[in-house]
């Protein structure tokens, strides 16, 4: 499990079923109580931005994906999913490696 203060931007997670990509990250602390990490990030299926708040109610865990020589294995229970991610793999790839300016992701690898 990866802590939600280790959603930083070009992070890829899980979260109830669906990945998205951190496209910027900040922690919010207000008074005394405890702090909210609100995220923007891009559903890796639809393409769609959205705003994801995570405060101590959620378990404070989402999903991590794992990248090991370049590789980026990708734990997907949905036929529908991997064919998303294969038809866009290319541009997802680009977009990964975009904040590093850099090749991290190479190619994507699925466990199904």
């Amino acid at each position: 499990m990866l802590s939600v203060t280790d959603l930083r931007a070009g992070v890829v997670f899980e979260d109830k079923g669906e990945y998205f990509l951190v496209l910027s990250y900040e922690h919010i602390k207000m008074g005394r109580g405890s702090g909210t990490v609100k995220v923007k990030v891009k559903n890796l299926s639809s393409g769609a931005v959205i705003e994801k708040s995570f405060g101590p109610q959620a378990a404070g865990k989402v999903k991590p994906l794992y990248l090991k020589d370049s590789v980026l294995t990708v734990a997907c229970l949905s036929s529908a999913l991997v064919a998303a991610i294969t038809e866009q793999q290319r541009r997802l790839i680009e977009e990964l490696n975009r904040p590093y300016r850099q090749a991290v992701v190479e190619q994507i690898r699925f466990l199904t």
